[in-house]
This record gives structure tokens, sequence and C-alpha cells, in this order.
């Protein structure tokens, strides 16, 4: 499987499940557009707390965090 497909699969095994906590890292690489509007939607309505790394604007934007940690020239900024 593509590294898409598995990400595919592993978001369907995510939705059917009631799981309270996700860590993701850059879940929005090697998507086509359904399965990037899939995240987006599932994002905006998950309810358990996510860490994440993105480098995805959009992504980023809807994940709406109430704690960004910003590594930029190797110093943390806490948002």
């Amino acid at each position: 499987m593509s590294p898409g497909e598995r990400t595919r699969v592993n978001l369907a095994k995510i939705a059917l499940n009631k799981i309270n906590i996700l860590i993701v890292d850059e879940i929005t690489n090697h998507l086509d557009k359904e399965a990037l509007d899939l995240i987006y939607e599932l994002i905006s309505t998950y309810e358990g707390t996510i860490i994440s790394i993105s480098h995805n604007r959009k992504y980023n934007e809807i994940l709406n965090p109430t704690l960004t940690l910003d590594i930029t020239n190797g110093f943390v900024k806490r948002h």
C-alpha cells in the first residue's frame, strides 16, 4: 500500500474506535484532495486531545490548537 493508502486505513480505524488522544506526525503528507478533506472534517469534529506535527497551514488552522510550540532556528516559542 502507498503511504496515502496506509493513512486512509489508519484514519478509518480511528473513526471507528473511541480513541481520545491522537499523536500524529505530518498526517497530511502523501494524500490526495479527497483524503485531505476527510482529515479536515475529522479534525474539526474530533473531541479528544491531539498532539500533532504539521507544516500544512490549512490543517493547523482547522486544528485550532490551545497550545502551539513553534520551533524556529533551534528555539522553541510557546503560543
